[in-house]
């Protein structure tokens, strides 16, 4: 709230307090105060008066804009001119309510924000839709299966890329055609597919399956098979529409061709081959054994290198480390170095959560390793820049584009002969425990890894901490207070897992980790771990 008459702030909380919000506030009545909150942490919601000494609403929301945050701004004025109401709209500011007629405030309240998160929504499914995309289009890739649509009203036919790649026609050239696809087929076999054109674009159809061979544009030739369905109504041809996939299955139809060879050569030989046989499938028993057992010792191997809980005791003698995957394997993992001087702890949290995210944290393991004890970086912010160009260069730099990967961490330097601590996170807080008080300090707001086409004004600050004895950090990952459970089986949220942290910052380090991990399990009660879990203690 930027209000800088003290009575109208007063008046303001006793609306909101009559109503059935549940919030929390912090009153400031200047620009600097409001331009320093806002760099700390972003709020829901900003109420501001527009007329202020030497400031004004306006200013304000062109403030907010500036720092990025964002959230719904509403202007709460004694009065103001059509005109500028006009410009504050036109601006971005939700909505402007007048002091004296503040009984519409907390339903305005509950209006922007119900508008903020439903296009908050529409962006996260925005998102999801490109992200669906790109993994459509890598998975025909990898299958060689394109899938392809044709309106029969209007011989209108669109085909993905993979159908063009199994044509071996060139997109930019190429214009797709019934009849074009048409003659690419054997005789026999576009007799058999013109039947059945013939009744998808006067019928509806589901999941017509049949398999025949083409002769691409480039005179290869194929084994392909192919699913359509229809949709629409018969008595209305114009709503007619026929769709499907085509799979290139050459290597898979010579393998079946030699396989029914190799089969019906078998059945001839069946008596005097029985012992030879039996012999194979021992062979095979054994080699199907070989390969359990080495994945099975893979998953050792990246245990040994990223689980040092006995390391990390050893470095920090009171300390612990909850760590729970979410799969077999974690996308969590924790790092450690040591030098005559300094201590190095980080907590990373990779992108999703089992075999990617563990492939990923070998990776994050390795270059954090090759930063700070290879290269010899030694500042925390710096070892985050050049982790994340570490990154960028690992995983995108040899295709120029890549998936959107990478992950959130927080990394600290303890200096045992200053007692201080100095530290930047990626996305991911430090919290501090001192003398039962709780101090959470954000990390940047970006994540190590190529998330933005342009990374070069990505900068990671770095924060410094005095220490005492007695006093507690934690560093983690999110998976903990992401936890679906408690009596109505939703998040946990941040907010009581800081509250549980602060009762228990008194504690010893295991009657912490046995709080942490009981708590957790009552909380979770019957629901399936939704994340990666996290949660690095140490005390001083």
């Amino acid at each position: 709230m930027l209000e800088d008459s003290e009575e109208d702030a007063l008046l303001i909380l006793s609306t909101l307090n009559q109503s059935d919000l549940d919030f929390e506030h912090e009153h400031v009545s200047d620009q600097f105060a409001f331009i320093d909150k806002l760099e700390r942490e972003a709020p829901d919601v900003i109420l501001s008066d527009y007329g202020l000494k030497g400031y004004n609403g306006l200013a304000a929301l062109r403030d907010k804009k500036e720092l990025g945050v964002n959230c719904p701004f509403i202007m709460v004025t004694g009065s103001l001119p059509d005109e500028i109401a006009v410009e504050c709209l036109k601006a971005g500011a939700d909505d402007y309510i007048i002091k004296d007629r503040l009984s519409r405030l907390p339903d305005a309240i509950k209006m922007v924000l119900n508008r903020q998160k439903a296009d908050n929504d529409r962006k996260d499914a925005f998102s999801e839709l490109l992200k669906s995309q790109k993994r459509l289009e890598a998975a025909e890739k990898m299958t060689s299966m394109g899938n392809w649509e044709w309106n029969p009203h209007s011989g209108y036919i669109l085909w993905s890329d993979e159908i063009y790649n199994i044509l071996d026609a060139d997109r930019k050239t190429y214009t797709p055609s019934l009849d074009g696809f048409l003659n690419v087929l054997s005789p026999n076999d576009k007799k058999k597919l013109e039947s059945v054109i013939k009744q998808t674009s006067t019928e509806t159809v589901a999941n017509a399956d049949s398999s025949f061979y083409l002769t691409t544009l480039k005179g290869q030739q194929k084994w392909v098979r192919s699913i359509l369905s229809s949709s629409g109504n018969p008595a209305e041809p114009e709503s007619l529409r026929v769709f499907g996939t085509m799979q290139d299955m050459t290597a898979q139809h010579k393998t079946e061709m030699a396989l029914r060879e190799l089969t019906e050569d078998l059945e001839q030989r069946v008596g005097e081959r029985t012992e030879e046989l039996l012999t194979t499938n021992g062979l095979l028993k054994a080699k199907n054994k070989e390969m359990t057992d080495s994945i099975n010792y893979a998953k050792l191997i990246q245990k040994a290198l990223l689980a040092k809980s006995t390391e990390c005791t050893r470095i920090f003698p009171k300390s612990f480390v909850l760590w729970k995957a979410c799969d077999i394997v974690s996308g969590d993992f924790y790092w450690q170095y040591q030098t005559d001087r300094y201590n190095y702890i980080a907590a990373v949290d990779c992108t999703g959560h089992g075999v990617p995210g563990a492939l990923m944290s070998m990776i994050g393991h390795q270059l954090l390793n090759q930063v700070v004890i290879r290269k010899g970086v030694t500042e925390p912010a710096d070892i985050l820049q050049e982790l994340d160009h570490s990154v960028d260069e690992a995983l995108f730099g040899h295709t120029g584009a890549g998936v959107r990967d990478g992950m959130d961490l927080i990394l600290c330097r303890i200096d045992r002969i200053e007692k201080q601590i100095c530290f930047s996170g990626a996305l991911r807080p430090l919290f501090h425990v001192s003398a039962s008080e709780l101090e959470e300090y954000k990390g940047n707001r970006n994540p190590i890894g190529n998330f933005i086409i342009d990374n070069s004004d990505k900068k990671f600050v770095q924060h410094s901490v005095n220490y005492q004895e007695g006093d507690t950090i934690y560093l983690t990952s999110d998976g903990y207070y992401s936890q679906f459970g408690g009596p109505n089986g939703k998040k946990m949220m941040k907010k009581k897992f800081k509250t549980l942290l602060q009762e228990i910052g008194a504690l010893s380090m295991n009657q912490q980790y046995d709080k942490l991990l009981s708590f957790l399990e009552d909380w979770q009660g019957d629901e399936e771990q939704v994340d990666d879990i996290l949660i690095i203690g140490i005390q001083f």
